[in-house]
């Protein structure tokens, strides 16, 4: 929740950098586990975890109200909210249930409670159908499917390559039925183009920099969307979104893309006219995280359930291996299906969590140690592990 909503600020004193964890699981695993562990209990220690969650999210929704009295119960009503790609993947299925119910959530809190639209620009929508496709192909390759999302829903629907390339032709048809608009990338005349449009290269270049993990592709998506809100805009950020003139702003999942406008403003602000007018608390793009809280606060006594399940999911998506490790995973379980015929990729969701955590302790983290005896001894202990659970369900 801390590396992925506005609170960082609080607990860190370094400015956000992307983390490359090619060697080793991330440390938000293991807190990821923890918390999950925790929240099972349902203990004392759990109610207090809650408090500061619940805390979190009350200051970061104050932090994005200008005036709490005065905007508390704003409705946005006609405000255009575009998401990014992978809210829309997750609003359509592509994810584990608790991402899927909190973009549902989000949704809902912008279209019911506050009579916003949801929209979607023409190029994310080509984003959406080349995600797919490329998981399709990945799928077809018997390669990993580097999106951690989809790979964890080819695995619980069982998908072939086949099944996602269908999926990946009908993604214009799945948002139209949801109840999105699709709006064009360009809906505005010359005169604003000429006056609004952004430096996209100096943008894209500092984000880049920042980022050099970061597809070219996605970042030059991110950055047009960015302009486009601009362009809507006009250029005024007299309100975060919303408000008379009925502001839009893009939605995103990304956190260190907001923080890294956010630095360019800081460093470029001034020499850069076309960012003049942005500043930190008021920007074209805002993360779902921050939009959540802000939408949650004023209905904070109805929806009370919101932290414990924006918590549970925060650590539940932490505990997801990065494509690293899958890969590790996947190489070493082919050399232990040639020599042994035993699938270890071909399992259970369940089983494969319990391999994946059991990997993990018995390397310490380092993901050039798994190799095809630790991987399978470990899924030995995994059976060793569920016989003795069945033994005990039966003595009770």
């Amino acid at each position: 929740l801390l590396t992925r909503g506005n609170a960082v600020k609080i607990f860190s004193q370094q400015k956000i950098e992307e983390i490359e964890k090619e060697k080793h699981v991330s440390a938000e695993w293991y807190v990821g586990k923890y918390i999950s562990k925790i929240l099972d209990k349902n203990d004392d220690r759990t109610e207090y975890l809650l408090d500061i969650v619940n805390g979190l999210m009350i200051y970061i929704g104050v932090y994005e109200t200008n005036d709490y009295y005065q905007d508390c119960t704003q409705k946005f009503r006609g405000t255009d909210f575009y998401l990014d790609t992978k809210l829309l993947l997750r609003l359509m299925g592509y994810s584990w249930n608790l991402e899927i119910e909190a973009a549902k959530e989000l949704v809902d809190l912008i279209r019911k409670e506050y009579g916003g639209n949801i929209c979607v620009f023409e190029h994310t929508v080509g984003e959406i159908e080349s995600a797919l496709y490329n998981a399709s192909e990945s799928l077809k390759k018997n390669e990993t499917i580097v999106d951690a999302e989809l790979r964890i829903y080819s695995a619980l629907k069982n998908c072939t390559g086949y099944d996602l390339k269908l999926h990946s032709q009908s993604v214009r048809g799945m948002i139209e039925k949801l109840g999105y608009t699709i709006k064009p990338a360009v809906e505005w005349n010359e005169a604003d183009i000429r006056r609004y449009n952004l430096d996209e290269e100096a943008i894209k270049k500092h984000i880049k920099l920042k980022h050099p993990g970061w597809k070219e592709r996605a970042i030059e998506n991110d950055i047009n969307t960015v302009n486009y809100i601009n362009i809507l805009r006009k250029g005024d950020y007299s309100v975060k979104y919303g408000g008379r003139k009925k502001l839009p702003v893009f939605i995103t999942t990304n956190t260190q893309l907001v923080w890294g406008i956010r630095e360019y403003i800081d460093m470029y602000g001034e020499s850069d006219k076309n960012v003049a007018a942005w500043n930190v608390n008021a920007l074209p793009v805002i993360t779902d995280n921050m939009l959540m809280c802000r939408l949650w606060l004023p209905k904070a006594k109805v929806n009370s359930s919101l932290p414990a399940t924006t918590l549970a999911r925060n650590a539940y998506a932490a505990q997801q291996v990065n494509a690293a490790f899958f890969e590790k995973l996947r190489i070493a379980a082919n050399e232990i299906k040639e020599k042994h015929n035993v699938d270890v990729i071909d399992i259970s969701l369940v089983r494969k969590e319990k391999l994946e955590e059991l990997l993990i302790k018995n390397t310490a983290g380092d993901i050039q140690a798994m190799s095809p005896e630790v991987i399978a001894n470990s899924l030995d202990e995994v059976i060793k592990l569920e016989t003795i659970t069945l033994n005990e369900k039966i003595d009770e």
